[in-house]
């Protein structure tokens, strides 16, 4: 039973807003309203937050939680990567409420995760490649990471106990196929990894995620690809020898068939109309979005496809 004006665990109904993966080679600072709950994740370096209570600064192996507050500090402490997510643990009007576990009370502002941090850290990146999509099966990959986030937090909070199991292997195959957009991966390996015949390999994909491994990665590759574009951030060859295409008229059609525009067109498109609006938080100089070896765009907020153009006004902090 929660106490009063607090959200109970059988409430929980996760809502993601925004999901992403940062790195910073110098001190950033930022100061924002929170609107919800907002988790960090360092993966290398630390971060130095300030809250209404409490300072702290938190490195590997720690998961920061911020409740909803008018006003929120973190900084990062020199080289410093990490993912973060917001999000309401309930809609509205319940999603401001602290949210309260039995035999813990409220979540404590930094966990020590030991070692959950890996698993932790593989369900921010599930995230990180679902948070986009409308398809089913993403937005319940969505919400499954986030309680699952909460369940390792949990766990890490009463004891060692046991570690979560490893990663679901078709998960790890999904990231591959965001991965590596410019090299060939031929679906035989894939399947032979898994230990199942082609014919089976492509039919649980497109059961699991609802589409087959090839479309997958030609979706992939063409979402990178408008992302590249937009703004007139890369030229057109470029962009389709980074994802594997050296003829660049085959990779106009093959564009113009998914987005009804060319290439050429999407460098019209202002950075802020196709498909994701700028971050809230600022870029480091010299710090444009590019993507990581994972597959994982960095330094860039990822929104779920249904966001209003005006989600960043909720994040406007207030000093008083």
């Amino acid at each position: 039973m929660s106490a009063p004006g607090h959200l109970a665990l059988d409430e929980l109904n996760p809502q993601v807003e925004i999901a992403s993966y940062w790195e910073f080679d110098k001190e950033q600072w930022y100061r924002y309203a929170n609107p919800g709950y907002h988790l960090l994740l360092p993966v290398r370096g630390r971060i130095s937050a300030v809250t209404s209570s409490e300072r702290f600064v938190a490195g590997v192996g720690e998961l920061i939680i911020f409740r909803p507050a008018a006003y929120n500090q973190y900084g990062t402490l020199g080289t410093t990567h990490f993912f973060q997510t917001h999000l309401a643990f309930a809609p509205a009007p319940r999603h401001l409420q602290v949210l309260w576990l039995e035999g813990i009370g409220a979540l404590p502002t930094c966990i020590t995760l030991g070692p959950r941090f890996t698993r932790v850290r593989e369900l921010f990146e599930v995230l990180c490649l679902s948070i986009e999509s409308g398809a089913a099966a993403d937005r319940l990959q969505v919400r499954a990471a986030i309680t699952g986030i909460l369940a390792l937090a949990v766990a890490a909070i009463d004891g060692p106990g046991e570690v979560q199991p490893s990663a679901d292997p078709w998960q790890v195959i999904r990231q591959r196929l965001d991965a590596h957009l410019e090299r060939e991966l031929p679906i035989g390996r894939l399947a032979q990894e898994l230990g199942v015949s082609v014919d089976h390999f492509i039919r649980q994909f497109r059961t699991r995620f609802g589409v087959s491994p090839k479309r997958y990665r030609t979706l992939a590759r063409l979402r990178w690809a408008a992302q590249a574009l937009r703004g007139g951030q890369q030229p057109v060859k470029a962009v389709a020898r980074a994802i594997g295409m050296r003829d660049s008229t085959a990779f106009a059609r093959l564009f113009r068939r998914h987005y009804g525009i060319l290439p050429s067109a999407m460098q019209d498109q202002d950075a802020g109309t196709m498909p994701i609006e700028q971050p809230v938080e600022p870029r480091a100089a010299g710090a444009a979005p590019r993507t990581h070896r994972r597959g994982l765009i960095l330094n860039r907020h990822l929104l779920q496809p249904h966001h209003l153009p005006d989600w960043s006004r909720k994040f406007i902090a207030d000093p008083g």
